[in-house]
């Protein structure tokens, strides 16, 4: 009995310190031990481990890590589900969200049962949880690099951490970012997954070839202005935005058609592709299967340089090369004075000179030669299907598109043809179409504002420019030998002018100096003062005829009813600049040379 007592004594005096535990030894005579159950002491507090941390949205949460609690002297305790009480957490909406756990235990203090309450919070993230990805990447040529484009499921999760590799790095390499570069001929395939979720992983084989070329490539130089900026907090945003929507609208894109964008030059954009559109930067992005990815935001640069056109073409057609290549402009036009002006920049315009002496340098550092042209080249801008233009585009396309006349603000119909060159029709039927869809916009929404439809859209073929060349310059040749020197002539000839179709009517006077071609020469054939000099108006036929050959389709509204596809630069207006109209840009150089020694100039600026 002494020794039991001595326990007795002991448990007494180190039950502080021993801090209540569940279970003690109890020495018997002989010196083993016997467990009896002791008096537990106070619960002091909760901690949570080993649980999830992370639930999808709209996905109920159930705590399943480990409640312990902790007692007075240091011990500690599992605590079951059932003894705790949980609070619910609100998993509609991502975030990190507070899980309140509390937990009551009893315990005895000289004799007397009390209880006690301690609480302890779980961080829970709620966000939106991978289920899918799709892949695409492009075949790749030696040296040049792609980026894999992954689209997540839900779109929501793209924040998701990926992890990929390539089967064969002596033929494909891949960074981390995605970011694949060719090594030497050959296929490799490339694995995408999931970090957290590696079940979630898709491959794809790219091919890496030197001859490697799609059938399609389309480059919009997308120079926004206050086109996009003055519209962008409106509800349906900017009129670029607005095209880039058209053109993601439309389904079933294969992989060898690209559509490839350089957005800049506006104050303001859009909130709708901040993915890949930032005021601040120079941003170039790819379609692909309805979504926009970007290909790289770099420093800012100004639109309206030749330097800026001239790189976005070699980035775009070295990298994406293709059998077909199609240029857009899109941003204010200004018939001679050119198009594309960068708000950013003091509306610097990119000149008709300017965008000329791009393309060559770009065509010739891509190794082009003269004979292998771009399909086309398009201005969704206003009133730039003017003859001089069509003239130097010649030498770099197979076809020029574009609007005599001012363009409403959305421009282009995007979603009425970019299917058409999905399925690779002929570059004659996708733009047609695209003057198609065009028409069909306007009229009905010009109807819908009882206006009456202004707008023209033209398509010109331009391998019979050299025919038509030709017989302009000998027209100019007779109306200068006619007019030259003899102002009554001269004045005769602007109203001539001023009786046939004309462009661009701004504030009360047109004072970009452009008129419909066709429509200039059957009022000059019925002019009193022309039509007696039978070589003038032989020759002004001739230009008739070649202008039907020219003008492969051509629509207009209405209100422009003598638009017959080209216009023409006459400098009558007192408002057009000598600048405008350097030997850089037009070809016409007969023509030139008369409206320099015979118009109506401004000293001071261009428009």
């Amino acid at each position: 009995m002494k020794k039991i007592f001595r326990s007795l004594i002991t448990i007494a005096l180190c039950a502080p310190l021993l801090g209540g535990c569940a279970f003690l030894d109890w020495l018997e005579d002989d010196g083993t031990s016997k467990n009896q159950t002791a008096e537990k002491t106070k619960l002091i507090g909760l901690e949570l481990s080993d649980y999830t941390k992370e639930v999808g949205k709209g996905e109920k949460y159930t705590f399943d890590g480990v409640v312990t609690a902790k007692y007075e002297g240091g011990t500690t305790a599992e605590v079951k589900y059932e003894d705790c009480t949980f609070s619910s957490i609100n998993t509609s909406t991502v975030g990190t969200k507070t899980l309140k756990v509390s937990y009551t235990d009893k315990y005895k203090e000289n004799g007397v049962e009390k209880e006690v309450t301690e609480k302890a919070e779980a961080k829970i993230n709620v966000l939106v949880l991978l289920r899918d990805i799709t892949i695409y990447a492009k075949n790749v040529r030696p040296g040049k690099s792609h980026k894999v484009d992954v689209l997540f499921e839900p779109a929501a999760a793209s924040g998701s951490e990926l992890e990929y590799s390539s089967s064969d790095e002596s033929v494909l390499t891949i960074d981390q970012n995605g970011e694949y570069t060719g090594q030497s001929e050959g296929t490799a395939k490339i694995t995408v997954k999931s970090k957290k979720n590696p079940s979630i992983s898709k491959e794809v084989n790219v091919t890496v070839s030197s001859t490697y070329s799609d059938e399609w490539t389309l480059l919009v130089y997308l120079c926004g202005n206050n086109l996009e900026s003055d519209y962008a907090t409106d509800p349906e945003g900017g009129c670029a935005t607005a095209d880039l929507k058209e053109m993601a609208s439309v389904a079933n894109q294969p992989n060898d058609v690209n559509i490839l964008v350089q957005a800049g030059g506006a104050n303001k954009w859009t909130s709708t592709y901040s993915n890949v559109i930032n005021v601040n930067k120079r941003n170039r992005f790819h379609l692909n299967h309805n979504n926009y990815f970007s290909d790289s935001q770099d420093s800012k640069v100004n639109m309206g340089l030749s330097s800026s056109f001239q790189d976005f073409l070699e980035w775009g057609i070295g990298n994406y090369p293709a059998n077909k290549i199609g240029v857009i402009l899109w941003n204010h036009g200004g018939a001679m004075s050119g198009c594309c002006g960068d708000e950013q920049y003091s509306d610097d315009y990119l000149t008709i000179a300017e965008a000329d002496a791009a393309l060559t340098a770009a065509r010739s550092s891509l190794g082009y030669s003269s004979s292998n042209k771009f399909e086309f080249i398009g201005y969704d801008c206003c009133l730039m299907q003017v003859q001089d233009i069509a003239g130097l585009n010649s030498k770099h396309a197979k076809y020029q598109l574009a609007a005599q006349e001012s363009e409403w603000g959305y421009g282009w119909s995007y979603d009425s043809w970019i299917d058409d060159l999905f399925a690779k029709k002929a570059t004659s039927e996708i733009l047609t179409q695209a003057i198609l869809g065009f028409k069909a916009d306007t009229t009905a929404a010009y109807e819908a504002e009882g206006a009456t439809n202004d707008q023209t859209l033209s398509l010109l073929d331009l391998s019979y420019w050299d025919a038509y060349e030709t017989a302009w310059e000998l027209f100019a040749q007779s109306l200068a030998s006619v007019v030259n020197g003899n102002t009554s002539k001269w004045n005769s000839l602007k109203t001539v002018a001023n009786s046939a179709q004309r462009f661009g009517y701004t504030e009360g006077v047109y004072p970009f100096d452009v008129f419909d071609a066709g429509h200039f020469i059957t009022k000059l054939k019925a002019s009193s003062t022309f039509n007696g000099n039978s070589t003038l108006v032989s020759r002004a036929t001739s230009v008739s005829t070649c202008l039907s050959n020219l003008v492969a389709y051509n629509w207009h509204g209405s209100g422009s009813a003598n638009a017959n596809g080209v216009s023409m630069f006459l400098p009558v207006s007192g408002y057009s600049s000598q600048d405008d109209y350097s030997t850089s840009s037009t070809p016409l150089t007969n023509w030139r040379s008369f409206c320099i020694d015979n118009g109506s100039w401004y000293s001071g600026w261009g428009w």
